[in-house]
């Protein structure tokens, strides 16, 4: 069943093709035990030299779905083989989840357009981190991280609603950016200081 499971955390995590080296193929990296076990359970898109691209077939393109937060991964999984909570999760983006479009405008902000009903949130196969900000009409909105990371938006708005999303980074961008300003300083201090002595 090992293929049934990779396709299932392919799917939760909004993969659209899987490259595939075989033992003969020229790349270095081969990190399938089982390389051929998409053979006959995903269509292929390319095969070459003993590599392989397969299609992941997803009910929607899109990054983003309308869910009732009881269909998210709550828990985190123990290993790769404890999918109850994936399963039901990829069963929603299959079937239930509301259309959402994600469009980025730029690699730190993105805006989400979905139609939404009381009570219903934003899963968006996306990792969370703290940096990711959300408003919807100019006002803050909470967001998450569920069970397996990706993460989600508590829009708290019902019919047409617009999420924008940004990235500021968070704090480790801001320690980042400080501790580099000091440096630069440093190094131009340092040098101003040589030419005075």
């Amino acid at each position: 069943r090992d293929g049934e499971y990779s396709l299932l955390w392919l799917k939760a995590f909004g993969v659209q093709a899987v490259a595939v080296p075989g033992p003969h193929s020229a790349e270095y990296w081969k990190p399938f035990i089982q390389p051929r076990k998409f053979d006959g359970m995903l269509p292929v898109l390319w095969r070459e030299d003993d590599t392989t691209i397969y299609r992941v077939p997803q009910r929607t393109a899109a990054l983003a779905h309308v869910m009732r937060p009881d269909q998210l991964v709550r828990r985190r999984p123990i290993h790769g083989l404890d999918t109850d909570e994936v399963r039901r999760f990829v069963t929603a983006l299959d079937s239930d989840s509301g259309p959402a479009v994600l469009e980025w405008r730029n690699s730190n902000r993105a805006r989400i357009r979905a139609v939404l009903k009381p009570g219903e949130i934003v899963s968006t196969q996306i990792n969370y981190h703290p940096g990711w900000h959300a408003t919807v009409n100019n006002g803050l909105r909470a967001i998450r991280a569920d069970g397996i990371g990706l993460m989600v938006v508590d829009a708290s708005c019902s019919g047409n609603c617009e999420i924008a999303l940004e990235y500021d980074g968070g704090w480790e961008f801001r320690v980042c950016r400080a501790a580099s300003g000091g440096i630069l300083l440093l190094f131009f201090t340092a040098g101003s200081l040589r030419y005075v002595y």
